[in-house]
């Protein structure tokens, strides 16, 4: 169950970032290491991860850095069209995340 709400949030997460292809490549029996350097995760995350030693508990963390993300890249997505689509927000600071 969890390697499938895993691959339902990187569709998403690759949808919302133009990346369908690495998504469409992800095989059916994916590893935890197959995908964890493509997360977005920082050099300290991805250590933590290398320390995990039962992947379903790396699943499971991958899947709340998932939960995590995913809103904040679908918002900064759409703020991102709405600044191409808009002349007035050509002065606007990003978010610091």
């Amino acid at each position: 169950i969890v390697k499938l709400q895993i691959k339902e949030h990187l569709e998403k997460l690759y949808d919302a970032l133009g990346l369908d292809k690495l998504y469409s490549e992800l095989p059916e029996d994916f590893k935890s290491y197959d995908i964890a350097h493509h997360l977005g995760l920082n050099t300290e995350q991805e250590y933590a991860m290398l320390q995990i030693l039962s992947e379903s508990e790396r699943q499971e963390t991958i899947l709340l850095h998932l939960k995590q993300i995913l809103p904040i890249v679908a918002e900064t997505e759409r703020l991102k069209d709405r600044v191409r689509l808009n002349g007035h927000f050509k002065n606007l600071t990003p978010p610091n995340f």
